[in-house]
């Protein structure tokens, strides 16, 4: 009796496994950008500005790289060779902080800028998924595999 519960209990999971699997073979977009850093968030939301479908994925659960992780202090010797995006993600920053520009910051605050040039955009993220294969064709990547990263498993 103990096995049979085993058994479908497996088939359930491998059944609700296969269904998220199956469900992200659908998407097609112009450009899939792996890895949720800030440059790959910049790059997301710049070619979604540019008219392109974007996906972006990461592993992790969190936008922003460095940035949001904990490296809350700009090294800079001339702030102003800082221009394009970077000038105006430090702007951002300041108009939080209630100044013009701020380049020591909370990490949760860019976070939420991240996400917030994300959301702007419309661009489509996949976080906690890990790549582990890639099919090209003729110098083109056709498709990838991605699986649940461990950072999405269920805690006991």
């Amino acid at each position: 009796m103990m096995m049979r519960k085993t058994l479908l209990m497996t088939i359930g999971l491998l059944t609700m496994f296969w269904h998220v699997v199956k469900g992200q073979t659908d998407r097609k977009v112009d450009l899939c950008i792996y890895g949720a850093t800030s440059a790959g968030v910049i790059a997301a939301y710049t070619a979604s500005q540019a008219g392109k479908s974007v996906l972006l994925i990461d592993p992790g659960t969190r936008v922003g790289g460095l940035s949001s992780g904990g490296l809350g202090q700009t090294d800079i010797g001339n702030k102003y060779v800082v221009t394009g995006l970077a000038l105006d993600f430090y702007r951002k920053m300041g108009k939080h902080y209630g100044s013009f520009e701020q380049w020591i910051f909370e990490p949760k605050v860019a976070e939420s800028i991240f996400k917030d040039y994300l959301a702007h955009a419309g661009t489509q993220t996949l976080m906690g998924h890990r790549l582990i294969g890639v099919e090209t064709a003729h110098r083109s990547i056709k498709s990838i595999t991605l699986l649940p990263s461990e950072s999405r498993k269920a805690k006991i």
